[in-house]
C-alpha cells in the first residue's frame, strides 16, 4: 500500500515550481497559514482544493498524494555529473551545498514569520468519550492562526476521544458561543456531575439525552438528580 505524503509533496512542488507559501496561497486564495498547515499535515485541502494544486503544480493529484515515481531532475544531474571530472565534479556538489543552505535559510525566515501569525488560547478540554472529571476545567494551550478561528466566539475547546467522529475528532480544536439553553438535536459543550463533554443533545421526559455519532458508544441520561450545566453550544 502506498503511503500518503500529502503534506511534503505539496511543499516539494511548490517549491519545484518557485513559489512562495504566500505565492501560492494566493493563486489558490487561501491564506499563507492555511498553505502553512498543510504543509505541517495539521490540516488537509479539500477534494476542490487537490484538483486546483495539482493543476497549479503541474502534477497529477496521484503524484501530490503519492510522490512521483521518478525523480527525473535528479537523475539527469547524477547522469551529467558521472560525466565530469573530479575538480567539475566538486563544484556541482559546492553548489548543490550552497544552494540548499540559501534554501533553508529562506524556510527559517517564512516558518519564523508565521510564527508570529499565530496567537496563544486556553481550551478546555472535553471528552468525546466516557467523561473527563475536573473540579475545575482541565486547560490546555493551544496556538491558532488568525485563519483557523471563525467570525465570533466566546469559547475554545479541546476534543479528548472519539465518540464524535467522523463529524469531530479526537484532537480538533473547536469553537462554542455561551448558551444556556438547549435544542434539540444541537451540538454541545456540557458538564454533567463534574464532568465535561461534548455530545448531540435532547430533551426527552425531564431529561437530558446525550447521544455520541460514533456507533461503538451508547447514548446516556442525565436528570434532575444530576448537576447539569450547558457550557456552550459547539459551533460546526
Amino acid at each position: 500500500m502506498k503511503k500518503i505524503q500529502l503534506p511534503k509533496m505539496i511543499d516539494y512542488y511548490r517549491k519545484q515550481n518557485g513559489l512562495t507559501m504566500k505565492e501560492l496561497g494566493k493563486l489558490m486564495n487561501k491564506s499563507e497559514s492555511a498553505i502553512s498547515l498543510w504543509i505541517s499535515g495539521k490540516r488537509s485541502p479539500m477534494v476542490d482544493d487537490l484538483d486546483r494544486l495539482a493543476e497549479l503544480l503541474n502534477v497529477t493529484i496521484e503524484d501530490l498524494m503519492f510522490g512521483a515515481k521518478k525523480t527525473s531532475i535528479i537523475s539527469e544531474i547524477t547522469t551529467t555529473s558521472e560525466q565530469l571530472n573530479e575538480p567539475r565534479q566538486e563544484n556541482v556538489l559546492n553548489f548543490a551545498k550552497n544552494e540548499l543552505y540559501e534554501q533553508e535559510k529562506l524556510e527559517d525566515e517564512e516558518d519564523y514569520t508565521l510564527e508570529e501569525e499565530t496567537h496563544t488560547y486556553e481550551a478546555i478540554r472535553l471528552a468525546a468519550g466516557t467523561g473527563a472529571f475536573n473540579e475545575q476545567y482541565n486547560l490546555e494551550t493551544v496556538e491558532l492562526c488568525p485563519s483557523e478561528l471563525p467570525p465570533r466566539f466566546d469559547y475554545v475547546f479541546l476534543v479528548d476521544g472519539d465518540s464524535m467522529e467522523p463529524f469531530i475528532k479526537d484532537g480538533d480544536v473547536i469553537f462554542g458561543i455561551s448558551e444556556t439553553s438547549i435544542t434539540n438535536g444541537g451540538f454541545y459543550a456540557v458538564t454533567i456531575d463534574g464532568e465535561e463533554y461534548v455530545k448531540k443533545c435532547y430533551l426527552e421526559d425531564n431529561r437530558l439525552r446525550l447521544c455520541s455519532l460514533n456507533k461503538k458508544y451508547d447514548d446516556f441520561f442525565a436528570t434532575e438528580e444530576n448537576q447539569i450545566r450547558v457550557i456552550a453550544r459547539i459551533m460546526l
